[in-house]
């Protein structure tokens, strides 16, 4: 199933070395700057990542990684996207990439896939050429996510602060 078309997102990641005392000061500091900045929205709570490759990484080998997201039994996700650092910088100093995710029912119960059955396997047989390839499960992992809305000139921003 090919995923539909997204608009385009803006990402920036950043390292607090000391959440407890750093976030509140960049808070702080935000609506010093103008930018309004809402209550944390409830329900973000944990994110459980579940990341996928064929036994020979041809994924990883290419630059992509495969993830499945459990953010809540309302919010589930597939995704395929460029590793870090193998993503296209634009010269500005940010990094370009095409990210896809596509909303899905269930994640799945097994740690071995066929690309057939796979959500974006249109996308994944782009990339892996191997017909009768599996994807296996590498690596699984939970963090815990705390999520703000942001208005700045009129555009509405989603800061999420993970643990």
């Amino acid at each position: 199933m090919k995923a539909p078309e997204n608009p385009v997102e803006s990402e920036s990641k950043f390292v607090l070395n000391d959440p407890v005392t750093e976030l509140p000061r960049l808070l702080r500091l935000m609506k010093k700057q103008g930018i309004i900045i809402g209550d944390p929205v409830p329900g973000a709570g944990v994110l459980v990542d579940r990341y996928f490759d064929t036994q020979d990484w041809d994924l990883y080998n290419a630059g992509w990684s495969y993830r499945f997201r459990d953010a809540s039994p309302l919010k589930r996700s597939a995704s395929l996207e460029p590793l870090p650092g193998l993503a296209h910088e634009s010269g500005n100093g940010l990094h370009e990439g095409k990210e896809v995710e596509f909303a899905v029912e269930g994640v799945p119960l097994n740690s071995a896939l066929p690309i057939s059955e796979a959500p974006l396997d249109d996308e994944l047989r782009e990339i892996v050429k191997n017909r009768t390839a599996e994807l296996s499960e590498l690596l699984r992992m939970s963090t815990e996510r705390a999520t703000y809305r942001l208005s700045v000139d009129g555009a509405d921003i989603v800061l999420s602060v993970d643990d």
